[in-house]
C-alpha cells in the first residue's frame, strides 16, 4: 500500500509497506506547533478521523495546546538557543501497516513497549505529550518531544574552571559566566541520516520485533516528492497536459556546433519525459489514496446512516414511552383534583348541628349583653336621680375626678381610671358602697309656732 504525506513540511513515500513499524521522527518549527499539537489533542477538525470513535483515543501529559504552550516556554527557559528558528519540537509518529491490525495483531504490547522505549530514548521529562489516535485508519503513536541536549559550551566552561586551556580557534578569551547548562538541538537528538537509520533498526528491534513486525529495507531509494511537486503534478491532470516533443529552433551558432544542439535537444525532450512520467506516477499514488479514503468515508457514512436510523427509532420509542407515562401521571393527577374537591363541596354543603348550637349560645349572649348594658343604663340615672349636684360634685373630688363637661361616667372615661361606661358604673356605685351612712337626728323636727295675730 502506498502512503502519501500531502503536508507541507514532510515527505511523500511512495514504498510498499506489509506488516512493518512505521517510525517517522520531524521537527516542528514554532509556526507549525499550534497546528500539530491541536490536531493530535482533536482540538481541530481532523478530516481523516473517525468522530464515532474519537472515544478509544488516549493523551498523556498535556490536555491542550494552551497547557502544551505554556509547558513549553517553561522548558526552554533558561536554555541556551543558538538560532531563533531552531526547531523547538520534534514530532514522532510511531504505527504500523494496516495488515498488522487487520491480521489480529498484538496492539496492546506493540504501544506499550513504544511508550516506554520513547520515556528511555528522550527522557520522560522532555515528551510534552503523548496520543494515542484509534479513530483513524490504523491506530498510531503521535508523541511531541522537546530536544534538550547537554550544552557543549558549560561542559568546556567546566574543564576551563579546571586549569584546562581555551580551544584554539574557537574563543580568544575564557568564558566570563556559567553559560546555560542545557541547549536546544533537535539536530544533535535526531543526527544525520546514517544516525537515523541506526534509530530505526534500534526501536524495530525493541519496538517492532517482539510483536513480529518488519523492519523496513535500510537504505531504501525510495521517491520523495515535496507539495509543490504534487501540486505541479495535480494540476497537470486536470490540464490534460501530454509531453511536448517540439523540438527547438536553430539559432545560428547551433550551425557551427551541431553536436552541441543535438545533445541539448536530447537533454530537453528526456526532462520533459521525465516530468511526465514523474506527475504520473504522483497521480497514479494519489488517486490509490484517494480511492481508498473515498471507500473509508462510503463505509463511515453508512455507518453513520445505520447509526442514526437506530438512535432515531430509539429516541422515538423512547419519546412515546415518555408521553404515555406524562400523561397517565397528569390524568391521576386530574382525577385526585377533582376528588379532593368533591370532597370539599360536599363538607361545605352538609348542614353541621354543632353550628346550629353555637348560633342559639351566640343570640343568648347578644340578648344577655343588652340587658346588661340597658341595666348599668338604668342605674347611672337613677343614681344621677337620687343624688343632687353638690353630691356628685363632692363625688367627683373624692374619687379623683376633676369637675368639667360631661357626668361622672363620663369624666371618668376619660381621666382613663375606667375602660367603658359599664366599668365606671360599677366603680361609681362600689365607692357610694363605701361611703359610711348618714347619723339620724336627736329630735325631731318641731312644728312652727303659731303666728298670733
Amino acid at each position: 500500500m502506498s502512503r502519501l504525506i500531502l503536508d507541507k513540511t514532510q515527505l511523500q513515500t511512495l514504498d510498499t509497506m506489509a506488516g512493518k513499524l512505521i517510525y517517522r521522527v520531524e521537527k516542528v518549527t514554532r509556526s507549525m506547533i499550534k497546528g500539530r499539537v491541536q490536531h493530535a489533542l482533536r482540538e481541530s477538525n481532523v478530516t481523516v478521523a473517525h468522530p464515532e470513535q474519537a472515544h478509544q483515543n488516549r493523551h498523556l501529559g498535556v490536555k491542550n495546546y494552551e497547557e502544551f504552550n505554556n509547558l513549553l516556554k517553561e522548558k526552554l527557559a533558561g536554555v541556551h538557543i543558538a538560532r531563533n528558528d531552531s526547531p523547538p519540537i520534534i514530532e514522532i509518529f510511531l504505527g504500523a501497516s494496516p495488515e498488522f491490525f487487520k491480521d489480529g495483531g498484538d496492539e496492546k504490547t506493540l504501544f506499550t513497549t513504544a511508550l516506554q522505549y520513547l520515556k528511555d530514548e528522550y527522557g520522560q521529562e522532555n515528551i510534552l505529550s503523548i496520543s494515542l489516535h484509534k479513530d483513524e485508519a490504523s491506530p498510531h503513536l503521535s508523541a511531541f518531544i522537546v530536544p534538550i541536549v547537554k550544552n557543549p559550551d558549560f561542559e568546556q566552561y567546566q574543564k576551563e574552571l579546571a586549569g584546562a586551556p581555551v580551544p584554539p580557534g574557537r574563543r580568544k578569551k575564557p568564558f566570563q559566566k556559567a553559560p546555560p547548562e542545557f541547549a536546544l538541538s533537535a539536530k544533535t537528538v535526531l543526527g544525520g541520516r546514517a544516525q537515523m537509520s541506526k534509530m530505526q533498526t534500534k526501536i524495530w528491534e525493541k519496538v517492532g520485533k517482539p510483536v513480529g513486525l518488519k523492519r523496513g529495507i535500510e537504505g531504501s531509494k525510495a521517491v520523495h516528492i515535496n507539495v509543490n511537486d504534487w501540486k505541479s503534478a495535480m494540476q497537470s491532470i486536470v490540464e490534460n497536459e501530454t509531453i511536448d516533443l517540439t523540438v527547438p529552433r536553430w539559432t545560428p551558432r547551433d550551425f557551427m556546433n551541431p553536436a552541441s544542439y543535438v545533445a541539448s535537444v536530447k537533454a530537453t525532450l528526456q526532462q520533459r519525459a521525465d516530468t511526465a512520467m514523474r506527475n504520473a506516477t504522483i497521480a497514479a499514488a494519489d488517486a490509490q489514496l484517494a480511492a481508498k479514503k473515498n471507500g473509508d468515508a462510503a463505509r463511515r457514512l453508512n455507518a453513520w446512516e445505520e447509526t442514526l436510523v437506530t438512535r432515531a427509532t430509539e429516541l422515538d420509542d423512547q419519546v412515546k414511552r415518555e408521553a404515555e407515562a406524562l400523561a397517565r401521571t397528569a390524568v391521576a393527577g386530574v382525577r385526585e383534583d377533582l376528588a379532593e374537591l368533591a370532597r370539599f363541596r360536599a363538607a361545605r354543603d352538609m348542614p353541621d348541628p354543632r353550628l346550629a348550637e353555637l348560633a342559639t349560645v351566640s343570640a343568648k349572649l347578644a340578648d344577655a349583653q343588652n340587658d346588661r348594658s340597658a341595666l348599668m343604663r338604668a342605674l347611672a340615672r337613677m343614681i344621677k336621680e337620687t343624688h343632687s349636684i353638690e353630691q356628685m360634685t363632692a363625688l367627683c373630688a373624692a374619687m379623683g375626678v376633676s369637675s368639667g363637661r360631661g357626668d361622672i361616667f363620663e369624666r371618668l372615661m376619660k381621666s382613663g381610671q375606667v375602660p367603658t361606661f359599664e366599668a365606671a358604673v360599677l366603680q361609681v356605685v362600689a365607692h357610694l358602697d363605701a361611703l359610711p351612712a348618714p347619723a339620724p337626728d336627736d329630735e325631731p323636727d318641731q312644728p312652727a309656732p303659731a303666728i298670733s295675730h
